[in-house]
Formats: C-alpha cells, structure tokens, sequence
C-alpha cells in the first residue's frame, strides 16, 4: 500500500474521532439541539471547503463544470445528497439518544452492510475468509453493548438504537452509491465530488434551518438547559464548531480520495477501527460526567475482538488481490 494512501486512511481516521467528540461535547453544552441541526450544517458546508484545495489534476473529469456534466452524473449527485443529509440527520439524533460510544458500536457494523451492497450492486466477489472476517468485526462490535450503564435501555434506548441501525443501512447506501459515481466514466474528481455534494447538501440544510429553525431558536435557554455542561461560555461553543468544519473538511476529503483508492469495504474497515478509538475517548473525555460513556469489560473484548477481525480482513483482501492478480497474468 502507498505511504500516500495509509496517511489519507491516519487523516480519516483522526478527523473521524475528533467530530463524533466534538459533537458530543456540543450535545452536552446544549449547543446542538437535535432540531437545530447545526452540526448537519457544519459537516456539509465543511465539505464545500475542498474548492480550495490546490489539486494538479489535468484529466479530462477535472475540467468539466458540475453543470455540463451527463444528466444522469448530476441526478445521482442530488439523491446521494438527499439520502446522506436523511442519514445525518437521523443518525445524530440516534447518536445523542443513546450516547457517541454505543453510536459507534451500531454504526460500525457499516462495514458488513457495504460488503453486502457492493456484492450486490457493484457485483464485487468476496472469499469465504473475508466474509467471515467481517462477521468477526461486527460480533466484536457488539459485545460492547453489554453491561450495565448504558442509556440504550427503555422506549427511548430502543428508538435510538433502531434510528442509528437503519441510519447505518443509509450510510452503506451511499458508500456504494459515492464509489460507483466516482468509478463512473463521466463521474467526477474527489474533489468535485465533494464540494458538489457538500454544496447541495448545505444548501438545502441551510434552507430548513432559516425558515423552520431560526425564528424559533433560543440558544442561551438551550444553553442554560444543557444536559450535561450548563453556561458554557460562548467562546469555547464558537471554537468548537470551527474545529468541527475544519475537522469534518480533512474527513470528507479524505473520505472521497479513500473509496477511489481503497473502495467502499475498505473505507468501512477503517470506520470499525474508528469505533474502538472512540470507545476509548468517550471514556477518557466524558465518564466521569456520564457513566454510559465508561470503558467497560465488554467494550475491552470488543476491541480485542474487532482488531483481530480487522487484521484478519486485511490479510484475506491482500490474498485475494494477489490472486486476482496472478488470474490476470495468466489469461495475458
């Protein structure tokens, strides 16, 4: 693999726990109600921000305007947009439900659903060892969810969890979906790809949040009625949400330059090692304030489990490329 290609998956990977954690100390301030939707807003107008990325691209994709693109390119850019912002939104009010640590744990199980997907739609051949690997990743995942402590218990635990499973299938939805347009011959740039649906996601975010949010938003009462950290100053909430654009702006990029390289599974992969790191961030940042947050025994075997399932998919998906690739030169 390119020393290139492991730091965009380092950059993805840091940026990705860095915003699940912002967004969680947001969620504690009462700064990002989950009817105002302003850490939606931050994600995608962050993804806008890869227009000024100095690329030294001279293909032909790189030249073309997101408007004299094929009809089919530009349709297909407004329903990834439409399906991500419905996931986003739906998977952060599971998130602040049921807590950034059990969030990570279902949404991880991302890496089987795009597996099945891509075999189903981009016609990818999976072995038997990399399907079990797979399987590993997810029972490991969901050791997690046991013990005592958890706010993902009651009517209100299990509407969380069922938002943030089904915000999941989205989510492998437009994997799938972000790979394919990228592969596609009059699809775009990673670049373009992601200020193009970054650019239309905020626009229709913004839209709602000025005409449906704003007349009735009240952020001092929010404040003063926080969950968990009342009347923080005004001044750290400003700094975290500059630090979460910059942060969600490196893990879009990155996200879109990663499924041209690595491929949707792969990328999927990266998001399982994602949710050990948070198991033990959350713990670090928020147990002592929230005890759903605590790294429990569970959560320990869970990542003994999941990185032995990573390592086991990696080894298996090497296999099968070599493979793949000896088949190649034979037919030659």
């Amino acid at each position: 693999m390119e020393i290139k290609t492991l730091f965009y998956q380092f950059i993805y990977l840091a940026t990705g726990c860095l915003s699940t954690m912002i967004t969680q100390y947001l969620f504690y301030a009462g700064a990002a109600e989950k009817k105002t939707y302003l850490t939606v807003l931050a994600q995608y107008f962050a993804m806008t921000l890869s227009i000024f990325i100095p690329i030294k691209d001279d293909s032909k994709k790189a030249k073309v305007s997101f408007f004299s693109k094929p009809m089919h390119i530009k349709r297909n850019i407004v329903i990834i947009s439409l399906i991500d912002i419905f996931a986003n939104v739906i998977s952060t009010f599971g998130m602040f439900l049921i807590g950034s640590g059990i969030y990570q744990v279902i949404h991880s199980a991302i890496v089987v659903f795009t597996a099945i997907l891509s075999r189903t739609f981009l016609k990818k051949q999976f072995t038997i060892q990399q399907w079990i690997s797979l399987i590993v990743i997810t029972g490991g995942l969901s050791l997690s969810a046991i013990g005592r402590g958890s706010t993902a218990t009651g009517i209100m635990g299990t509407i969380g969890i069922s938002v943030t499973i089904f915000g999941t299938i989205c989510y492998a939805i437009i994997y799938v979906l972000n790979e394919r347009i990228l592969k596609d011959q009059d699809g775009p740039t990673p670049t373009q790809h992601s200020v193009w649906v970054g650019t239309c996601s905020t626009t229709i975010i913004f839209t709602y949040i000025l005409f449906f949010v704003y007349p009735t938003l009240d952020m001092k009462k929010s404040m003063m009625n926080a969950p968990l950290y009342r009347n923080v100053p005004m001044v750290n909430v400003v700094l975290a949400y500059v630090t979460l654009v910059l942060s969600h702006f490196l893990h879009s990029y990155t996200y879109f330059v990663l499924l041209g390289k690595s491929g949707a599974v792969t990328t999927g992969v990266i998001n399982s090692i994602r949710a050990v790191s948070v198991f033990f961030l959350s713990s670090a940042l928020y147990c002592r304030d929230d005890i759903s947050q605590c790294f429990t025994k569970p959560k320990v075997a869970s990542c003994v489990v999941v990185v032995v399932g990573i390592l086991l998919y990696s080894y298996f998906s090497s296999k099968a490329q070599q493979q793949q690739q000896l088949k190649a030169k034979k037919k030659e």
